[in-house]
This record gives structure tokens, sequence and C-alpha cells, in this order.
């Protein structure tokens, strides 16, 4: 009897999702890589390279619990630092959060970036504009609940 080949295969799930062999990736984004270790006490994620890239490249990190851009500030071969890899090096690069092995490597989609940085903007402006006056504790546009009652100092 012939042997059956084994067939990848590949299906849509939506226009900006694809799902190779049960993994997601976003569309327009390259693999750059895969994490292999993760030395948690300073932050550095050792990592299997499988395309080429370069100091100032953004980054996107994903994995089972992991999803966050990154700009790489800094490449390592061997304690040695370097300004781009290639496929095949075991590279370390500084992460900025918590990664985990098996965590797959992205070069950043630019309209997936602009995207995440306008979500971050977004979630990082205050619901309540402070008054400008030091020590002021009140908020403008609400009155406070708390400015005629007195506490008790101990």
């Amino acid at each position: 009897m012939p042997k059956k080949k084994k067939v990848n295969k590949i299906k849509k799930v939506s226009k900006k999702k694809i799902v190779k062999n049960g993994k997601i990736k976003a569309k327009g984004e390259k693999v750059l890589g895969r994490v292999e270790h993760y030395f948690d006490k300073i932050f550095v994620a050792a990592i299997a390279v499988k395309a080429s890239f370069k100091v100032g490249d953004v980054i996107h990190i994903k994995g089972h619990t992991t999803n966050f851009y990154q700009r790489i500030e800094s490449l390592q071969i061997e304690h040695r630092p370097v300004a781009s890899v290639k496929k095949g090096d075991d590279v370390g690069i500084k992460a900025k959060e918590l990664v985990r092995e098996n965590d797959q490597i992205y070069l950043a989609d630019e309209k997936a970036l602009a995207t995440q940085l306008a979500n971050q903007a977004i979630a990082q402006t205050p619901l309540f504009k402070t008054a400008a006056a030091p020590g002021a504790s009140r908020t403008v546009g609400k009155a406070d609940p708390y400015s005629n009652t007195k506490f008790l100092k101990f």
C-alpha cells in the first residue's frame, strides 16, 4: 500500500486571522521566531530565530496568555551585543513583560500596531481631570461628596 502524505490544512477563520496547523496568526505579520526560554530575574527571552530582524524593529509577542508589542532595543548573542540577527541564530532580548516558552515572535503589522497604540492611549487617559492646584483633592466636573465632612485625625 502506498503511504499517504501528511497535508497541512489551511482554513480561513476571518479576514484578519489565518489558522494553519492549529496556530492562529494575524494577517500581515511575519514570523520571526519562538521563545525557547525566559529568564525571569533579568527579564530576558532566549529566542530561536526563524527570520532576520534588527534593533529598532517593533515585534509582536503572542502566546496562550501573552499578547503585547515591543520595540527591540538590544540584541545579544552569547553575551555580545549585535545590530541584527539572521535565520538560525539563538538570540537574547530584553522583554518588557513576562513571556513564556513557545510564545511566537512576529514582526508587527503597521495597522495592528497603530490600533494597539490607540487602545493604550485611550486606556491611559484619566476618567476625570484633577484640579491644577497642588494638594487639591477634588475632581473637575463632579462635586466632592465629602467636601464638608470632618474626619478624625490621629
